[in-house]
């Protein structure tokens, strides 16, 4: 059941992630026409600026105007679509492309060495360059899950997901059809669920297994199933045929997002997360482009892991860096607000484009941090992104808002 968003209600419901741990909050997800990389606020309940990849410049061009999956890749986004994987950095210049031709890439993950793509009948393996490194035959390939070590690849031809090693070798099946409704089993997107269950996107239906690959439930969310990501609260987001909506595992209820057009929206992919929780704090003025800017953190808040990364959203295109500190602060600054400081403030250099769809992304270099600035397990920081923008107000300057979390060995 579907339930359009009215008012106070639309309101509680999507800010109700603003408060406490926040996790996947923004994400990405392709589109066909133009094809290209989008960026939803699921926060907001919107789209962020223009496309952050544009697909139509690419090269070399789209063969096929089929744009199947993006993802991040350290502070990198990474597109399957046409016959490439293409690279592009976080302002949307394109890095690179595979150079040999992969026969109708799929979906692709990233399992902290090397990107996975899955290509109709075989299953590629890219270092971080964009080169191919491996390519492995499979029985079919549609889409790929980096999981506990492994690949879990969903299956199209035999209607199942099946498990491959690191190496690219058959492991075993790790669930098929039919499942117990008897509905069709075509399995497309795969996720990882919080709690360690994998949630499969199937065109028609949305199904839940176990980690050891036993049936769980079943869902429907709407009408054609494209994409699906689960959120912070435990509700997914899911692109549909004819909408995007927030479904609700729990009760069954579809809500529809307001202002999403989904256009041909596909799968989606987290760009905002953190495994260590993280408090957002501190609302940010209004900029030039009319919305408050926001920061927000992605991969883990290991050191140890060495692969966190921070980004702003619906910030001016133009120039600015990250900073942090130890203490809280909320004092006017600039024509914004000062979230963190006003002592012991550290930048991280150097600072970093705003691409045209006002997004910033930055990895933080653990081991190359400014003296004073040690991210070490047990420490805690607050986070925040200034930035240049001289429409904006007398000051020329502005910020984000602020997120603060404690990091873990």
């Amino acid at each position: 059941m579907q339930i359009p968003f009215k008012g106070a209600l639309a309101l509680a419901l999507f800010s109700s992630s603003l408060a406490g741990p926040l996790c996947a909050q923004t994400l990405l997800t392709v589109e066909q026409d133009p094809p290209g990389v989008r960026v939803i606020d699921v926060t907001a309940g919107v789209l962020v600026g223009e496309r952050v990849v544009d697909l139509t410049t690419a090269q070399p061009p789209l063969q096929f105007p089929s744009v199947n999956k993006a993802i991040v890749v350290n502070s990198e986004i990474w597109v399957s679509a046409g016959a490439h994987v293409y690279r592009y950095d976080s302002a949307g210049n394109q890095l690179s492309a595979t150079g040999p031709f992969i026969p109708t890439p799929g979906g692709l993950d990233f399992d902290g060495t090397s990107v996975w793509v899955a290509g109709a009948t075989e299953l590629w393996q890219l270092a971080l360059d964009g080169s191919i490194t491996g390519a492995f035959p499979t029985m079919s390939s549609y889409n790929v899950l980096a999981w506990n070590g492994q690949l879990l690849v969903s299956n199209l031809t035999f209607d199942r997901i099946d498990i491959y090693d690191t190496n690219g070798q058959f492991v075993s099946v790790f669930a098929s059809g039919p499942v117990p409704s008897g509905s069709p089993f075509g399995p497309d997107q795969l996720a990882e669920l919080p709690n360690g269950n994998i949630l499969v996107e199937a065109g028609i239906r949305l199904f839940e297994f176990d980690a050891s690959g036993g049936f769980v439930a079943e869902y429907e969310a709407g009408l054609f199933e494209q994409g699906v990501a689960p959120l912070d609260d435990g509700r997914f987001l899911v692109t549909l045929y004819a909408s995007v909506v927030v479904f609700d595992p729990a009760s069954g209820e579809s809500i529809t997002v307001p202002g999403l057009d989904p256009e041909d929206f596909g799968d989606l992919a987290p760009f905002g997360t953190g495994s260590g929780a993280f408090q957002r704090y501190c609302g940010a003025n209004p900029n030039s482009t009319g919305q408050s800017g926001q920061v927000g953190a992605f991969g883990t808040a290991s050191v140890s892991s060495d692969s966190f990364s921070l980004h702003a959203t619906r910030v001016p295109r133009g120039f600015g860096f990250f900073f942090y500190g130890p203490n809280l602060a909320q004092v006017p600054w600039g024509d914004g607000v000062l979230c963190t400081g006003p002592f012991g403030l550290n930048r991280i250099l150097p600072g970093v484009q705003i691409s045209a769809a006002g997004v910033a992304v930055r990895d933080v270099p653990f081991a190359s941090l400014p003296p004073g600035g040690a991210i070490v397990p047990g420490s805690t920081w607050s986070f925040q992104f200034v930035f240049r923008d001289t429409a904006g107000g007398p000051a020329g300057f502005n910020a984000t808002d602020a997120v603060r979390l404690t990091f873990e060995l």
